[in-house]
């Protein structure tokens, strides 16, 4: 709610009124803390790219996959994206991801002998 207020004083301001033609939906100057609640909860998503989903890890206790990738308990079963990243990265994943991508079918093609 703060942050759709401070939206609205922004463009409340002088700078902004000028250069602005026609305001867009939402109507923040209509809308009270409820309603900008609801819209921002109708509205928000990530832009982000999900990852560490079903994380590398030491066991079953705290992770979803071992280090060659394969899921704790059932076998033959790898997870190979970003989602198996044990922590998220600073960057963009898809470089990262490319590298697990090529890490894991050396492993498949060790694994199959």
């Amino acid at each position: 709610m703060r942050a759709g207020k401070v939206i609205r004083d922004l463009a409340r301001t002088a700078p902004l009124q000028e250069v602005t033609a026609l305001a867009k939906n939402p109507e923040l100057d209509t809308m009270d803390d409820s309603a900008l609640l609801d819209d921002f909860r109708n509205r928000a998503s990530t832009v982000y790219h999900p990852s560490c989903t079903c994380r590398m890890g030491h066991g079953p206790q705290d992770s979803v996959l071992n280090a060659r990738l394969q899921v704790h308990g059932v076998p033959g079963l790898r997870v190979v994206d970003a989602s198996a990243f044990p922590n998220i990265t600073s960057g963009n994943i898809n470089a990262p991801t490319m590298m697990l991508a090529m890490r894991a079918a050396e492993m498949v093609l060790e694994d199959a002998g």
